[in-house]
C-alpha cells in the first residue's frame, strides 16, 4: 500500500496524539505546533508523524514516531 505525506491537520490530532503516547514520547502541547507538523499516513490512517518547535530562526525536532508495524519499511 502506498504511504502518503502532507502538513499535519486538526483531524489528525487525535491520531498523532494517540501514536506519540504509544511511543512513549510528550503529546500535551502538540496542537500549538501543530502547523508545523508532517504525518504519513497509509489508507488514511496516521502511521508516522514529525514536528518542529519553531523558537524565532532555530527550531527544535521534536516528536519524531512511526508506528511499530511500519518501522522497517524506511520511512
Amino acid at each position: 500500500m502506498k504511504v502518503t505525506f502532507s502538513v499535519a491537520t486538526r483531524k489528525d490530532l487525535p491520531p498523532i496524539r494517540e501514536l506519540l503516547n504509544r511511543c512513549s514520547l510528550p503529546a500535551d502541547d502538540v496542537a500549538e505546533h501543530l502547523d508545523h507538523f508532517q504525518v504519513a499516513k497509509r489508507d488514511g490512517m496516521v502511521i508516522g508523524t514529525v514536528g518542529l518547535e519553531i523558537y524565532g530562526p532555530a527550531a527544535l525536532l521534536r516528536s519524531l514516531a512511526v508506528d511499530e508495524p511500519y518501522r522497517t519499511e524506511g520511512l
